[in-house]
């Protein structure tokens, strides 16, 4: 634990499937750090894409980062 019951971050693979534009599915990979904030909330960080995410568990922070990837990957191939 690192600073007053706070996690220290460590990095996670998680994959997904995302719809693209064209309406088929891709798989990826993608490399996530998970800790747990002040507030004992979990967070998930995607850095190289700037996506986060927080739940009230680390399984829950980590299925809403991939949603909000999914997201974020569907609204990017748009422009």
């Amino acid at each position: 634990m690192g600073r007053a019951g706070v996690s220290s971050a460590r990095p996670r693979t998680a994959g997904t499937l995302v719809a693209l534009s064209d309406g088929t599915v891709a798989g990826m990979q993608f490399e996530v750090e998970v800790h747990q904030n002040e507030l004992g909330e979990w967070v998930a960080v995607a850095i190289a894409w700037g996506v986060q995410a927080t739940g009230r568990t680390e399984n829950e922070a980590l299925a809403r980062i991939m949603d909000k990837l999914a997201q974020h990957f569907k609204t990017s191939s748009r422009t």
